[in-house]
């Protein structure tokens, strides 16, 4: 009798309906949300929300729809964040990058030069190490509840119109990059830097309106055709080393669900994150190779120039740390668990 009833309610909540006490059944309301992105269509970032509206589609059974826009789809990539905070996007897929002047310390939830290098560091500092509800307390005047999503590896490098081969040569020129604590290390190193759109890079790059780009790591690179206009590579990218994508969910829109509902979205952001993340890889190793094999030349930054980066860039996050109090709190707490997460891998690793 009991495993009958679990059948129909089964069945009645797949077509919509649910038991109200011992009376009768009732339909239940139904949602749309709209979702936005920093990120293009090409991005794996982007496909991973299109993932996670057909298994949220698929487990509300239609009561829960999500419409995924690209970025400049409604608003530019940079406005993303305040469109949610304003109502425009009831959820969106951003990284904090884009609205450090928000506060400073959302830098770290994406990531700082020769941070954590790996997918397995951030995802364990931030579910294990309390990681999230430290950046989380940066979103909570603005009415925002976070997970992190898609976390992707380290950006493929600097995309040149000619060899370049040092930080000798990279002064005097002009840098594509992103934002973050790197921008006043390559500006101390007498580069320009420059923060062009996804569709202002490729013609920036094309037209020599910057000497180098940087964009994302090699699965969206290669949709971007950096490497037709900027045939040398220069790696690694020091200056992103990992990067987090946030899912950012405007809690007066999440408390309008009922709990199935709520435990459904909670569930499905989490598990296509972590599925994405994986996937990004396989992706990246992909196309890699496609770009790889393109290139005119490829260049590593030479020993002494990674030691001089080195020693640069705690000079500059202490700037920043000295400046925030917030930055500062996140930072040591990444440092500390960097350091255990380091410590742990001599034992498991096969002798060179």
């Amino acid at each position: 009798m009991f495993s009958n009833t679990l059948r129909l309610a089964g069945v009645l909540a797949a077509s919509g309906f649910w038991f109200l006490g011992a009376g009768g059944v009732l339909a239940q309301d139904s949602f749309s949300w709209k979702v936005g992105t920093t990120h293009p269509q090409q991005s794996p970032t982007f496909k991973a929300l299109e993932d996670l509206a057909a298994k949220v589609d698929a487990m509300s059974a239609g009561r829960l729809t999500i419409e995924v826009f690209p970025a400049g789809a409604i608003v530019p990539p940079g406005e993303t964040y305040p469109s949610m905070v304003s109502g425009v996007f009831d959820a969106a897929m951003f990284y904090g990058t884009w609205i450090e002047g928000r506060n400073s310390a959302w830098l770290l939830s994406n990531h700082t030069p020769f941070g954590f290098e790996d997918r397995d560091a951030i995802l364990m500092w931030y579910y294990t190490e309390g990681g999230l509800e430290q950046v989380s307390e940066l979103s909570k005047d603005d009415g925002i509840k976070l997970e992190p999503f898609v976390a992707q590896g380290m950006e493929m490098g600097m995309f040149c119109r000619e060899p370049v081969t040092s930080l000798a040569d990279l002064e005097g020129k002009k840098l594509r990059i992103g934002g973050g604590p790197h921008i006043p290390i390559f500006n101390a190193l007498g580069v320009e830097t420059l923060a062009l759109s996804y569709q202002e890079t490729y013609s920036g790059l094309e037209r020599g309106v910057v000497d180098c780009a940087e964009w994302d790591t090699p699965f969206t690179n290669y949709f971007a055709k950096l490497h037709e206009v900027g045939p040398y590579l220069l790696y690694p990218a020091w200056w992103q080393p990992s990067a987090t994508a946030l899912m950012g969910t405007r809690i007066e829109s999440y408390d309008k669900l009922p709990d199935d509902l709520k435990a459904i979205w909670d569930v499905a952001v989490r598990e296509v994150g972590l599925e994405w993340s994986l996937h990004s890889k396989a992706l990246d190793i992909e196309h890699m190779k496609k770009i790889v094999n393109e290139l005119k030349g490829i260049y590593s930054f030479p020993p002494e120039d990674m030691q001089r980066l080195r020693e640069l860039a705690p000079e500059q996050l202490q700037a920043y740390s000295e400046a925030n109090a917030d930055f500062k709190a996140i930072f040591e707490d990444q440092q500390e668990f960097r350091n255990r997460y380091n410590e742990y891998p001599f034992l498991f690793k096969f002798p060179n």
